[in-house]
Order: C-alpha cells, then sequence, then structure tokens
C-alpha cells in the first residue's frame, strides 16, 4: 500500500511540473543621437524582452534591425512607421551672447558662413564658430531642408559627434552656435528665438519604423510607449 502511495505522490509531483516560458526574443533597436531620450520609456516597457539597442545614423540603420527610432520622415519611407510623440530641433548659443532672436536671413547667413561676425547681427565683435552634425545625422537633414533652403552649411563649421559635444562646444565658447533637439537642452546653453513659421517646421514627429527584415514583435511595444512618451 505505501508504495502505491509513493508511486502515486511521485506521479502528481511529476504532472504538476509546469512548462518554462519561453524567453522573448530580444528586440533589435537602432536609433539616432538625437533620441536617446526616448530610449528609457522603450526599456520600461519591454519589461522581460530583451532590447539590443545601437547608436546610428540615420542614413546608416541596417536590414538587420527590428525597429529604427528617428527624428522626422525619411524621405523614402515603405514600411509602417509609429509615432512615439513630438520633438523641437532649437538654434542654441552662449548663454553670454546678446542676441536674443534670429531673422529667417539671418540664420541662413549664420549657418552658411555669408555672416562671420556676430555684431552683422546685433551681437558683440565675435567671428561666429558654427556647430554642426554630420550631413547623415536625422536632426542636420531636417534643419538644412526647413531652415536653410538646403544650403550647404559653413565649410568653417565645426562637427559635433552627438548632442552632448554639441551643448558643451556651445556652452564653452560665447561665439558658438549651432543646434540641438529640445530634450537634449540644458540651462548651459540659451535658445535663440526663431520666426513663428520656422519655429513650426522645426517640430518634428519622432518615429519608431519597422524595418524590413522586421519580425513583428514591436506593435505591442510602441503602443505602451507612446503615452509615456510626450514631452
Amino acid at each position: 500500500m505505501k508504495k502505491n502511495i509513493f508511486f502515486v505522490l511521485i506521479l502528481l509531483a511529476a504532472c504538476s511540473t509546469s512548462t518554462p516560458a519561453a524567453t522573448p526574443a530580444p528586440i533589435r533597436l537602432e536609433y539616432t543621437a538625437s533620441t536617446q531620450p526616448w530610449l528609457a520609456g522603450l526599456y520600461d516597457c519591454a519589461g522581460k524582452t530583451m532590447i539590443l539597442a545601437e547608436q546610428r545614423v540615420a542614413d546608416n540603420f541596417s536590414a538587420d534591425a527590428d525597429i529604427a527610432l528617428r527624428l522626422g520622415e525619411p524621405v523614402r519611407l515603405s514600411t509602417p512607421a509609429y509615432q512615439l510623440g513630438e520633438e523641437e530641433i532649437l538654434i542654441i548659443a552662449h548663454p553670454q551672447n546678446p542676441v536674443s532672436s534670429l531673422k529667417r536671413e539671418q540664420i541662413i547667413g549664420l549657418f552658411t558662413g555669408q555672416v562671420r561676425n556676430w555684431r552683422d547681427v546685433g551681437g558683440s565683435d565675435l567671428p561666429v564658430q558654427v556647430w554642426v552634425f554630420s550631413s547623415g545625422e536625422d536632426i542636420q537633414q531636417i534643419f538644412n531642408r526647413n531652415a536653410l533652403g538646403d544650403a550647404s552649411t559653413s565649410s568653417l563649421a565645426r562637427l559635433a559627434v552627438d548632442p552632448a559635444q554639441m551643448q558643451e562646444a556651445v556652452a564653452a565658447d560665447p561665439a558658438a552656435v549651432g543646434i540641438l533637439s529640445k530634450r537634449w537642452l540644458s540651462e548651459d546653453v540659451r535658445i535663440l528665438e526663431v520666426p513663428n513659421d520656422l519655429s513650426e517646421a522645426l517640430k518634428v514627429p519622432v518615429l519608431a519604423i519597422a524595418m524590413p527584415e522586421s519580425r513583428g514583435v514591436w506593435p505591442s511595444l510602441l503602443s505602451c510607449v507612446e503615452p509615456a512618451a510626450q514631452p
């Protein structure tokens, strides 16, 4: 009798053992430097799903990714895109710069190198030092198109590798001018006001784009992020 009871207990224990849940496949995410502040919301919503994130230039997203995170819509968009929120591109200067606002033609002049001294736009007698991002970055493409009319930036402009370097460079130089997305803004730099129509043109969607080889793991993740991602 005892042997039968022992056998039954073993059988019940075996039947009650649950099958371990399968580990979700990692989500392969690529993002531009300007969208880095939006990653926290994605990580929070991912739960147990691992996100393998890699920073890339907007012009160099790979086909191996599931999701590409960028500012604004690319020239060619052939796959689904999901808007996480909105970002604003700002013109920034050193806090001691007496210039508070710029007209459209002054902006074009400063960033293309036609205006080389701040006194020509109402500022101090200082040579202008322009800072830009690489031409492949989403933020620079949007600024060139909407603010400069696709004019070339100054050949004397210095290149910032990411928003952190842009902010540090402008904050350290009273003669500097550059651009920055609003979520990267700190008190170390000041915003130069621009005409209302340009300000609106520099407000762009933050897009999560499904890449061609995406495995379809992203919709539930992005629907979670959206409410939390609003500025």
